[in-house]
């Protein structure tokens, strides 16, 4: 569809036990966040944070540990990310603005 999709990880930010402050809870960074773009690098404008204050716009998805890889069902559209668990407990996650 013209979509670039691209994971970032947490950057291995330890957590201070309150995982609601942790930066992978920040749209105002791209730690733990999967962002969509258009094949030319611009935004689409129904990202779920375009024209929200304090949040980057190209972010699609956020709050992820470790996004290692995507994968676009070919006859739903779904977008699917696996994502490595910290001792174990990998996932296979459906991915949904």
């Amino acid at each position: 569809d013209g979509y670039l999709f691209l994971t970032t990880g947490d950057r291995q930010a330890p957590s201070t036990g309150d995982l609601t402050a942790h930066q992978a809870q920040d749209t105002r960074n791209h730690a733990g966040a999967i962002v969509r773009l258009h094949d030319d690098g611009t935004v689409p404008v129904d990202n779920p944070f375009v024209g929200q204050s304090g949040a980057l716009p190209e972010i699609w998805s956020y709050g992820h540990r470790s996004p290692q890889g995507l994968a676009i069902h070919p006859e739903t559209g779904d977008l699917w990310e696996s994502e490595h668990g910290p001792q174990g407990g990998d996932e296979i996650n459906l991915i949904e603005p």
